[in-house]
């Protein structure tokens, strides 16, 4: 809220994954006329409530979602530094997000079908790196367009050039040790 006016809002669920905690951002929205201010990093920040959570995920069609998550989690670093989603360790995702998704309490998530080649499943073209194959048919001019944007602001977007019909890009960043 910002004077008495809702400029976003963001909704999570959480679960357990091998008795450890998973805090799933389900949908992240900031106003147009307050993007670009921190407000979705501020928001998931929010959400978190100073618990202690082994990781964090989304699937979206929008890149600045998936890069508000790496920001409010500093990327996932190890090392504890900002990285945001130049930090973000692929590896993680990689080894993890299957069994992470498995688990889920929510059917989009839980059957979701993991495609590129960071996971050696590229059979969609090799600009096609990370994605959850959701079934969620969206028009994806405005995520391309925002993939223009970080490459007109020379930053990184390691999750892939290419977002096929029905899919969303997928981020996993780790936590604490929740």
């Amino acid at each position: 809220m910002l004077d008495n006016e809702v400029i976003g809002h963001a909704f999570a669920v959480r679960w357990l994954y091998q008795g450890r905690k998973v805090c799933w951002i389900t949908q992240l929205v900031v106003h147009s006329a307050h993007r670009n201010r921190g407000v979705a990093t501020a928001m998931l920040r929010g959400l978190w409530g100073g618990e202690d959570v082994w990781a964090y995920g989304i699937a979206s069609a929008q890149p600045f979602a998936c890069m508000a998550l790496a920001r409010a989690c500093d990327g996932g670093r190890a090392d504890g530094g900002s990285g945001g989603i130049a930090g973000v360790d692929l590896s993680f995702l990689r080894d993890d997000v299957e069994g992470v998704m498995k688990a889920s309490p929510l059917r989009y998530v839980r059957e979701g079908k993991v495609r590129g080649t960071l996971f050696n499943r590229d059979g969609m073209g090799g600009e096609v790196v990370c994605v959850v194959d959701t079934g969620f048919w969206v028009s994806h001019e405005e995520p391309m367009r925002a993939i223009e944007v970080l490459r007109g602001m020379g930053r990184e977007w390691p999750l892939g050039e290419v977002l096929p019909e029905g899919c969303e890009f997928l981020l996993l960043v780790k936590g604490g040790e929740g």
